[in-house]
């Protein structure tokens, strides 16, 4: 086994113990012991080889979702959901699960420095907390915050007199500029989707396992289940310009340019008041015949239906959104409101302008910027470099090197979420205190720690801030109270209360009547990536390779076209393209999706970043130097083709199922005429093989392709159990991606407004599995409990098991892609499972080590495994609960249950493997007034 020789037990052992805190110029304190509590269950000691699990939060942009971390000896190796929290519910998005990478990332910042000096942390703190020089002032930006103990925090630095800002890159402006509009003040919605019968997506991603809370992706699912007793599936409307995770899931999908979603609001609210109540409204004139079938099946469903709108349409949007829910009688029913959990959420804070309009007057003496990377986010036109330059004193906290701290001053190393104590509010207010799962492995500081210095605090530790602040508001016991907010994941004051709310109609009248804008020749739609969000995790290996849930590139951004504006300008996919938007210009090259509106140009922010010598660097295009502080989403663009091509790294190439039955689908009034027509596909096959059981468990798996959404939530949570390797874009565009679970997603029907089908697709297990005929060495084998097993001492790469495999779920090592590794990422790998070396096959092994390992507890308890216990990494994190995992033997478990649905159905069946690995075929819910005969 090839070994990287840097990487001995006796560095692996000192970066575990707690010799591997602060390494930097004054780290030579360990400091007060701060303990931590495990989640559910405390065991008297740390045993080696047994994980503990503690809850903490994970937060993006204000909004908490719970997690539980996994814990070998001190490190943490695995992020999963906390099903106590509101926002995940056990489920956990790609982004949560790959912030993990991060925290042993080689590449972060890792001490403090000025202008690459190395320097004392005493002498930053005495840089910044200095009074400014007259007429000047200290000033501070943030990123969006819940924290109750920051909130608090800035309040204190503010009282010494500081100016406080805060800024996003993805910012939600519009939503609440659309609520103040709609309500007179700033809102939120929280929807349950449970409870809704029709769902319509203005722009709005909502299954993408990223921005929005997972829980509503469990709740939207929870309706699409067409055979459920009593129940009615749910239709989902989605109209948006470039197909989307929640486009991929829709019954009914409308694409469209962006400026164009707001003309069929309007179109959809004045349909839906002559329905209803007009409201005083007057009426629009030549609704399209789209949103008039659309309202009708909308008015049908009164206080059983969802109108949300995206962040990256104008606030008119929402409160065309806010509208129709009321109109519907959704509002106390499917959707309330309540107070934002971010603090001071839509007001002049919440941008950046007032900052450089601070800078350009020279008020600006010292500015401290402490997270995000707004030099590289904001629009170019706002020249911030240029603006830091003129400050006197200029500090940055971050974990990465980015363009932001190599403008400033002073770089501050800033510890990563699972090295810091906080707190954080979910998405309806819950709260829930953050607990470090591991000492800092770097010389750095929390945010709070530096909010504290300036508000003549001292260098205090983040145990210290976040307990005193929850010591002056815990009821009763505070000892009781801070343990068994820990041990949960959950502080026990519930939701924030709900608001009652009323929409203002008289300043709807001038939104409803405005004329139909104009379509654009081309429109730029700037989109949040799914993978590396808006460029925070450009340096993470797992999702830079992670394929786009609808394009499957990796490594690159890349301008989508449709297939007929491809057609109409002769290109096709990596012939470069020119992007003129104002005179900012920009070279990207083309992909062509089925599914984009016609003159449409989508495009991924959060790559082309240029910090030099970072894993970030040079991967993709920026596209928010596209941007302009009045058009921060989209605006109308010039599209040029070059003679140049690059080459594209992407994961499946091909979009045809070639009327083979992979997917099988039909609509619910198909399935309700013929609810057999899976049979054919799964009746057992005649064989001479004896495939009765003889283990007291047979594991199998079975996935809802009604459920399954695409998001790639499940490929992410492999990677980390089962320590998957990447492979750079090279590798991938060899086909050599090592990913044990991969999203196929196919295309059928119309181009411009295809049926978009996703599928998960690892090892089937099949009972009769053509690997293992042919192996020469017995290498793949079967187990006694059903598993299809590779032995990698005895496999010596020959790839005949994967050129037989009919599913290609077998990934050849060609290299070792662990060695050359830096020291610290020896840590995020999972002891449980083998680290393996260049030459051997490996596949998904339904996590054979989590069976084993509750095998081994059941025995030494003397009982049977209980249904449940054992959930495999994908199963787990799926937000949507698509997967079912357990003993198919013993008919009483979930998983048998689950397969005498008649949906069930084996893939490619006809060639008789018998695979353990069966799925429910997808029931789609279209409106048949958009399908006449």
């Amino acid at each position: 086994m090839d070994r990287d020789p840097r990487i001995s037990r006796r560095v692996v052992l000192q970066l575990v113990g707690a010799g591997a805190t602060a390494v930097g110029a004054t780290a030579c304190s360990r400091g007060a012991p701060e303990h931590i509590v495990p989640y559910v269950e405390q065991p008297p000691e740390v045993t080696p080889s047994v994980p503990s699990r503690y809850a903490t939060v994970h937060t993006l942009d204000g909004y908490g979702t719970g997690v539980v971390a996994e814990s070998h000896e001190g490190r943490p190796t695995k992020l999963e959901g906390n099903p106590r929290h509101p926002a995940s519910l056990g489920a956990l998005g790609p982004l949560e699960q790959a912030s993990l990478r991060d925290l042993y990332e080689p590449s972060r910042l890792r001490a403090l420095s000025r202008r690459g000096t190395p320097v004392a942390w005493h002498a930053f703190a005495s840089a910044v907390s200095a009074a400014p020089p007259a007429g000047k002032e200290t000033h501070v930006l943030l990123e969006p915050t819940s924290a109750p103990h920051l909130v608090d925090l800035v309040e204190r630095v503010r009282r010494r007199g500081a100016v406080v800002h805060f800024d996003a890159a993805l910012p939600r402006r519009n939503a609440y500029d659309g609520a103040r509009r709609a309500f007179g003040k700033v809102v939120e919605p929280r929807y349950d989707l449970s409870r809704a019968a029709v769902v319509l997506a203005l722009d709005a991603d909502f299954l993408a396992a990223t921005r929005t809370p997972h829980a509503w992706a469990r709740a939207w699912a929870s309706r699409r289940r067409v055979d459920a007793p009593g129940g009615e599936m749910s239709r989902l409307y989605v109209v948006e310009a470039a197909l989307s995770v929640t486009g991929m899931a829709a019954d009914e999908r409308l694409p469209v340019q962006r400026r164009a979603v707001q003309d069929v609001a309007a179109d959809l609210l004045s349909e839906v008041l002559a329905l209803r109540d007009r409201r005083g409204l007057p009426a629009r004139q030549g609704t399209s015949p789209w949103a008039r079938v659309v309202a009708r099946d909308l008015a049908a469903h009164p206080g059983a239906s969802v109108v949300m709108a995206g962040d990256a349409q104008p606030p008119d949007v929402h409160v065309l959104a806010h509208a129709l829910n009321e109109a519907l009688g959704n509002v106390g029913s499917t959707v309330t409101y309540g107070p934002s959990p971010v603090f001071e959420a839509g007001e002049a804070s919440h941008d950046a302008a007032a900052l450089s309009q601070a800078i350009d007057a020279g008020r600006v003496g010292t500015l401290l910027v402490l997270g995000g990377d707004p030099v590289y986010a904001s629009p170019r036109a706002a020249d911030l470099a240029r603006r830091l330059a003129s400050i006197g004193t200029t500090a940055y906290l971050g974990a990465r090197d980015t363009a932001t701290a190599r403008a400033c001053e002073w770089t501050c190393a800033a510890l990563h979420w699972l090295e810091a104590w906080g707190d954080a509010l979910a998405f309806d207010g819950t709260p829930a205190i953050a607990q470090p799962l591991v000492r800092p492995l770097v010389d750095g500081r929390s945010v709070a720690q530096v909010l504290a210095w300036l508000a003549g605090m001292g260098d205090v530790a983040s145990h210290d801030l976040v307990r005193d602040h929850w010591r002056a508001r815990a009821p009763g016991d505070f000892d009781r109270f801070w343990r068994e907010s820990l041990v949960s994941g959950v502080i026990a004051t519930g939701t924030a209360a709900t608001m009652d709310v009323a929409v203002d109609w008289t300043s709807l009248a001038a939104v409803v009547t405005r004329p139909p804008s104009a379509p654009v020749a081309f429109e730029i739609a700037l989109l949040a990536d799914p993978k590396v969000d808006d460029g925070r995790f450009g340096d993470n290996a797992w999702l830079q390779e992670l394929p786009d849930p609808v394009t499957k590139l990796t490594w690159d951004n890349a301008a989508l076209v449709s297939p007929s504006t491809a057609a109409r300008l002769g290109i096709a996919d990596g012939r470069v393209l020119e992007l003129d938007v104002r005179d900012r210009k920009l070279t990207v090259p083309a992909l062509v999706v089925p599914g984009t509106a016609e003159g449409v140009v989508a495009l991924a922010v959060g790559y082309g970043q240029r910090v030099s010598g970072t894993p970030a660097e040079g991967i993709g295009e920026d596209a928010y130097g596209l941007r302009t502080s009045s058009a921060t989403w989209f605006d109308e663009v010039e599209v040029r083709v070059t003679d140049e091509t690059r080459a594209l790294a992407l994961s499946q190439e091909h979009s045809s199922m070639l009327d083979r039955p992979i997917v099988l689908t039909r609509t619910a009034a198909e399935y309700r005429d013929d609810p057999a027509f899976a049979k054919p596909h799964e009746e057992p096959t005649e064989t001479l093989y004896d495939l009765r059981p003889d283990a007291p468990h047979q594991w199998g798996m079975t996935i809802d392709l009604d459920a399954c959404t695409g998001c790639s939530a499940c490929v992410v949570a492999c990677m980390a159990e089962n320590n998957v390797p990447t492979v750079g874009k090279g590798g991938v565009r060899l086909g050599r991606a090592m990913h044990w679970i991969r999203i196929d997603r196919y295309f059928s029907g119309d181009p411009r407004a295809p049926q978009a089908l996703v599928q998960p697709m690892l090892c089937q297990h099949c009972e009769k599995a053509p690997c293992e005929y042919v192996c020469p060495v017995n290498a793949t084998v079967h187990s006694h409990d059903g598993l299809n097993e590779m032995i990698y001492n005895r496999c010596v790469g020959t790839r005949f098991c994967s050129n037989n495999c009919p599913y290609k779920v077998r990934r050849f090592n060609f290299f070792n892609y662990n060695a050359g590794k830096a020291p610290s990422m020896a840590l995020l790998m999972n002891p449980d499972v083998t680290v393996r070396a260049r030459g051997v096959m490996e596949k998904c092994s339904y996590c054979v080590q989590r069976i084993r390992e509750v095998e081994i507890v059941a025995r030494r308890e003397q009982r049977r495994i209980a249904d449940g216990e054992i959930a495999t990494a994908c199963q787990q994190t799926c937000p949507t609960g698509a997967i079912s995992f357990g003993d198919i033997a013993d008919p009483s478990t979930a998983v048998s249950r689950v397969r005498r649905n008649g949906r069930l159905y084996a893939v490619l069946h006809d060639l008789g493997t018998e695979p353990r690995t069966r799925y429910l075929a997808r029931i789609t819910n279209p409106n048949p007034e958009l399908h006449p005969a």
